[in-house]
């Protein structure tokens, strides 16, 4: 248990150095992320950009969303990883947001290039997830989602400024 809860730190601090250390223009590849084959995830020679989203809840409950974008030179999504940590001293709302993500992600479980983990501690549970837009199969994903409504996409492909200004709408917020 004490394993399982300094591996999921480390996740974090290694996710949480990852979006805030890097400039706009660094270019890198992801360590291991249990879980998580990140050599599908390869950044080189992208350019990236690191978002976040605010969130209103109950009392008692802390959402923290970042996200890091990365784009190819023609300005096309080409990876984003997610990390979402839920903190409570409510076991039981740690408890249903554990299961909601369980029950999101199943979705997902059989397409290649979007992976996701989920780590559940006391008073904290975190959703970790991959997606590798520029290989991954986009008629399976709009299969699961419903993006392409609100999304422009083109030749399997979307647009970064189409994905800010969709991201913009629910309160995320990019650093330019």
């Amino acid at each position: 248990m004490k394993n399982n809860k300094l591996l999921s730190v480390l996740i974090i601090l290694f996710i949480l150095i990852s979006i805030t250390g890097c400039s706009n223009n660094k270019n890198e590849d992801f360590d291991f992320v249990d879980g998580i084959d990140t050599s599908k995830y390869k950044t080189t020679g992208l350019k990236s950009i690191n978002c976040s989203t605010d969130t209103d809840t109950s009392d008692g409950v802390d959402i923290d969303i970042k996200m890091k974008v990365y784009y190819d030179k023609d300005g096309y999504l080409s990876i984003l990883t997610r990390n979402e940590s839920v903190t409570s001293a409510d076991k039981n709302v740690i408890k249903e947001y554990a299961d909601a993500y369980k029950k999101l992600y199943s979705s997902y479980e059989n397409l290649d290039y979007y992976d996701n983990v989920i780590k559940q501690t006391g008073d904290n549970v975190t959703s970790i997830t991959y997606i590798n837009y520029s290989k991954i199969n986009m008629e399976e994903l709009l299969k699961i989602e419903n993006i392409e409504d609100y999304l422009t996409i083109t030749n399997g492909k979307i647009k970064l400024s189409d994905w800010k200004e969709f991201a913009e709408k629910y309160g995320t917020k990019c650093e330019d």
